[in-house]
């Protein structure tokens, strides 16, 4: 059996899509001849909500290491008001980073590994494995969630962008294997790298795992029920949905009376106005933030699953792991995300319908073909049972532990 330490700030009960993808892959490591050590921080310093329900993702008798973290509210919210640059060197987390340093190295001198995980984000853990792995040798597999430098939600500037260009051509150049979880966020990133480079880099997409659905019975009701889990933030907008449900109101209200859209997650008064406003109430329901373990419940519940991201004019490299959580619940999704891209690709290879964000219209004409289908009895008639296998935890757990010796041999 080798030994992996694994080194993650994002780990349960932490709630964040990351800390779930993995625990999800940690779990699985074992079965593929992987002892799993967790490093991460300590849920007494972080500022990240805590779920308890996440412990069920952990087995008992896995090794964790926490560490403490400089986190305080009051502080970070002077460091965005007059030093912002400093919460972008490389993350929020920096404050994480002498503690993990100290912690792993002493982890890893007392201990006999085989080789140093680190999963991001946040890009933070890359760079505690980066100085893990100068001060002891030990063979090293980055794993990126999101593009880093690339991401074009991290509005980087001048000096900040360099640092960060500094941090991860670092980390690409010293890690002796690289993960990204879509093909379109690999050659992103590798792009402007030397070709050589491209070849240590491998995609393991996100994950789901059976065993969370297993117990789950689905409640059939008398209405097609949509629901959509997740924030909004930045142009990522539930309005085209909304005014796709308005066209439907007016154009044909026998058909409106049949649907329910659920909106599960943090959603601003802005939204909950526009659902008075186009008189929506009684479609449209807003339930705030669930546990993870319930947000699986309603995903069950539901008969089709929406996906809403922001309009781009280049092909979205990003792979929300919710998309990975609603391929194991069995439903069809309804992807409101830009027809370009690796969630797109993912949702279209497993029968579901993907349009514009912008597109009411054809939302519109979505809604009603799902519930078409729903009436006929044939929502599942579609699904690809190769693409689900594909992201099924098992599977991509073998695929790491593949690459985890490779690395070391």
């Amino acid at each position: 059996m080798y030994k992996v330490l694994i080194i993650s700030y994002s780990f349960p009960r932490l709630f964040l899509p990351e800390s779930i993808q993995a625990a999800r892959c940690i779990k699985s490591i074992e079965k593929f001849g992987w002892n799993p050590v967790v490093l991460t921080v300590s849920e007494k310093t972080t500022i990240e909500r805590i779920d308890p329900t996440l412990s069920v993702l952990l087995d008992k008798k896995l090794r964790i290491a926490r560490t403490r973290s400089i986190e305080y509210r009051f502080l970070i919210s002077i460091t965005e008001r007059f030093f912002p640059i400093l919460l972008f060197l490389p993350d929020s987390k920096i404050g994480w980073y002498p503690f993990a340093c100290r912690r792993a190295i002493a982890i890893l001198k007392k201990g006999r590994f085989d080789l140093i995980y680190s999963r991001a984000c946040y890009f933070t853990s890359n760079l505690v494995a980066l100085r893990a792995k100068k001060k002891t040798g030990i063979p090293w597999v980055a794993h990126f969630s999101d593009p880093w430098i690339d991401n074009p939600y991290n509005d980087y500037g001048k000096i900040d962008g360099y640092v960060n260009r500094r941090f991860e051509k670092l980390v690409i150049e010293n890690a002796d294997a690289l993960v990204f979880v879509t093909e379109e966020a690999r050659q992103l990133v590798m792009g402007k790298y030397p070709k050589p480079l491209l070849s240590k880099s491998h995609v393991i997409p996100h994950c789901y795992d059976t065993k969370l659905f297993s117990n789950l019975k689905k409640k059939r009701g008398s209405k097609i029920t949509f629901s959509y889990t997740g924030n909004f933030y930045g142009e990522r907008s539930p309005v085209s949905l909304f005014m796709a449900m308005k066209n439907i109101h007016k154009n044909h209200p026998d058909i409106f009376d049949d649907i329910i859209i659920q909106i599960i997650g943090r959603v601003n008064e802005r939204y909950r106005d526009l659902v008075s406003k186009m008189d929506l109430g009684k479609a449209v329901t807003i339930i705030d933030n669930v546990t993870y373990l319930k947000s699986l419940e309603y995903m069950v519940n539901s008969d089709v699953l929406i996906s809403i991201e922001a309009p781009s004019e280049s092909p979205g490299v990003f792979l929300p792991s919710k998309i990975a959580d609603y391929l194991g619940s069995g439903n069809p999704i309804l992807g409101i995300i830009p027809k370009e891209g690796a969630s797109s690709r993912i949702i279209c290879q497993a029968g579901g319908i993907v349009v514009e964000p912008g597109d009411t219209k054809g939302i519109e004409n979505s809604i009603i073909s799902f519930y078409q289908r729903y009436k006929e009895k044939r929502l599942n008639t579609f699904r690809s049972e190769k693409t689900m296998e594909e992201y099924h935890v098992l599977n991509t757990t073998e695929r790491l532990a593949e690459l985890f010796n490779k690395a070391i041999a």
